[in-house]
């Protein structure tokens, strides 16, 4: 599942509309194909026509942001049973963070299709654009199996995402929308896109 925002700097925050996809399909291949398929569907609304019946036109951004993935793997602890000296633990990583590059991959390929300039962004520089400088999000105890000490504490960054918007009047239903709206208020202020407004006036 992933968020998006459509954002027009200078109107209002509260006409940011927001959603989430959610890839289907029984592996990356399948799941790559149905967010691209549900990313060409946005770029397209409804109208109705003179006679009464529908039509379909295109709406596409003007650019569009996308947070890179961490450039390194991360590694975790996983806990699990030994016969003799009881839990052990042993390093293992996040396969879903593996497959990252092949949905950027496949939604890329329908920006470029519709010729429509895009770039990524660290989540990094977002969070310092959206939280400002020196933000530091709170910590969240999660609970993990068989962990010695029953689980431990970790950065929250998604509670701040929700509460931010919200704090701007902006509506989102679910964490993934509201970090989409952070990555889309940190890609207004890129280069890329402030020389192409610089360029349209």
């Amino acid at each position: 599942t992933t968020g998006f925002a459509w954002y027009e700097p200078g109107s209002s925050l509260s006409s940011i509309k927001t959603g989430t996809f959610k890839a289907a399909g029984d592996n990356a291949e399948e799941k790559a194909a149905s967010l691209a398929l549900q990313l060409r569907e946005l770029f397209y609304e409804e109208f109705t026509l003179q006679e009464g019946s529908k039509g379909r036109r295109l709406v596409k951004p003007d650019f569009v942001v996308i947070e890179r993935p961490l450039p390194n793997i991360m590694q975790f602890e996983k806990f699990g049973d030994d016969l003799i000296d009881g839990e052990i633990a042993s390093s293992t990583v996040n396969p879903n963070q593996m497959l990252l590059p092949t949905y950027i991959g496949a939604a890329v390929a329908i920006i470029a299709a519709y010729r429509i300039p895009f770039e990524t962004i660290a989540p990094q520089s977002w969070h310092k654009a959206y939280y400002g400088s020196g933000f530091k999000p709170p910590k969240k105890w999660v609970r993990i199996k068989r962990h010695p000490q029953g689980g431990k504490w970790q950065n929250d960054w998604k509670t701040p995402a929700i509460e931010r918007a919200r704090a701007l009047r902006i509506t989102v239903k679910n964490a993934d929308a509201a970090e989409a709206v952070g990555i889309a208020f940190a890609g207004a202020g890129l280069q890329t896109f402030r020389s192409m407004t610089a360029r349209a006036a």
